[in-house]
């Protein structure tokens, strides 16, 4: 097998095996790309209800025991990515001092994606942990 064959582009769905190089179907819903840590965390922290953009920052620190402080930029192009998708939307806006707040909702299309992501890394977690304690 050539190595032009074994190489696959990004947005390719692909459940196959090649050689030593293994890939799998995105998603337990098959077709849907894993969740990254940013899009992940925003969508634990809307499960519990509507946030606006500064209590998202708010939450998904205290989510991450401090360990992830997101920039306003990666939380609100995070917060355009996922409402696109489909998984988040806007509930309500106000204004507060002049400003416009904006509060976000999971959508069910979102409460799915978020379950099948932490099935995924469930399941990646469980692999992990079978292999360090057969190692030991």
């Amino acid at each position: 097998m050539g190595c032009s064959e074994r190489m696959w582009h990004a947005g390719e769905h692909r459940s196959d095996v090649i050689g030593r190089l293994t890939t799998y179907t995105w998603g337990v819903g098959r077709g849907s790309k894993p969740l990254g840590d940013v899009d992940t965390s925003i969508l634990a922290v809307l499960a519990d209800g509507d946030l606006h953009g500064y209590a998202i920052l708010a939450e998904v620190r205290k989510l991450s025991d401090g360990g992830v402080r997101l920039g306003t930029g990666t939380m609100y192009g995070a917060l355009e990515r996922l409402q696109d998708s489909g998984n988040v939307r806007v509930a309500a806006e106000d204004v507060v001092d002049g400003r416009t707040r904006r509060y976000y909702r999971l959508t069910d299309s979102g409460r799915r994606a978020l379950v099948a992501e932490l099935e995924r890394r469930d399941q990646l977690l469980n692999a992990a942990r079978s292999r360090l304690a057969g190692a030991t």
